[in-house]
């Protein structure tokens, strides 16, 4: 939210200052999950853990939840023919995807292929140029695990880096 009164408001609840102080507290992680309702705080999360991250002068790259231009998260995120990717547009920066659930399940098996590529990498030592990227949930991990939504693979990369965001009411 960009609502001054209504970000203060939110960061003053124990819960929301919480989950702000486990996001910009200095981490060696590439994926952050930001679990909780759509629109409850996690944008304003993601831009604190980039403004407090390593790659905090590159751009900040928001997936957007819904089709915007045109284009679906999936084509947002990934790119097309002629169109970058959102991996690409943020050399230097973070990737944030609004919900994990708009990329679709196509969306979700491409990132699992590419979150298993990373992990074979940096458990072989090799140096892993990715851009930070901050997923949102809505569903806890767990439950989109155990029902299926999210490979068993994807889902144990994540759920070192599950931050719970409070709801607004």
């Amino acid at each position: 939210s960009t609502d001054p009164d209504i970000d203060r408001d939110c960061s003053s609840s124990v819960a929301a200052r919480r989950a702000l102080a486990q996001v910009t507290r200095p981490a060696d992680r590439i994926v952050l999950v930001l679990e909780g309702e759509l629109d409850c705080g996690q944008e304003a999360l993601a831009r604190a853990y980039h403004e407090q991250g390593l790659r905090a002068e590159g751009p900040f790259i928001k997936v957007a939840a819904s089709s915007k231009a045109g284009r679906s998260p999936y084509q947002d995120l990934f790119g097309g023919t002629d169109e970058l990717s959102a991996f690409a547009r943020a050399k230097g920066g973070t990737v944030f995807i609004e919900s994990l659930n708009a990329i679709g399940e196509a969306g979700i098996e491409r990132l699992a292929k590419l979150g298993e590529g990373l992990e074979a990498a940096r458990m072989a030592g090799t140096s892993v140029r990715w851009p930070p990227l901050v997923i949102g949930m809505e569903r806890p991990l767990e439950v989109e695990r155990q029902t299926g939504r999210i490979p068993a693979e994807l889902a144990k990369i994540l759920e070192r880096s599950v931050v719970k965001v409070p709801p607004l009411r």
